[in-house]
């Protein structure tokens, strides 16, 4: 079928880099289902698949703040705690992280 047996689902994609833009929904549908997945914890697996998870968490929040024209959405309450999870190394980007997380509870589930 054309498709080179050494390359893996994610590494197709390379190929056709450029031809749509970063808020298409196939690029959409690709990351929140990359997302949707959750990082791959497994003991085999590489920093290379939590930067791609982190990628991932990261083009769904843009996406979804582009969508909806406003950052505090509900949609992205899980998205956001799952975005200040990764951030454990840097106090300042988790804090970002639960302050929009906090936004969104506030605004939406005020009780």
């Amino acid at each position: 079928d054309g498709r080179d047996p050494d390359r893996g689902p994610g590494e197709e994609s390379e190929d056709f880099e450029g031809l749509i833009g970063r808020y298409h929904h196939a690029a959409f549908a690709l990351a929140w289902q990359r997302w949707s997945e959750g990082p791959d914890l497994e003991a085999d697996s590489t920093a290379e698949c939590l930067e791609e998870y982190l990628e991932a968490t990261d083009l769904v929040i843009e996406c979804l703040t582009r969508l909806h024209g406003d950052a505090v959405h509900p949609q992205l309450l899980l998205v956001y705690h799952s975005r200040a999870v990764l951030a454990l190394g840097d106090l300042d980007e988790q804090r970002n992280y639960l302050e929009l997380e906090r936004q969104v509870i506030r605004r939406y589930y005020p009780e």
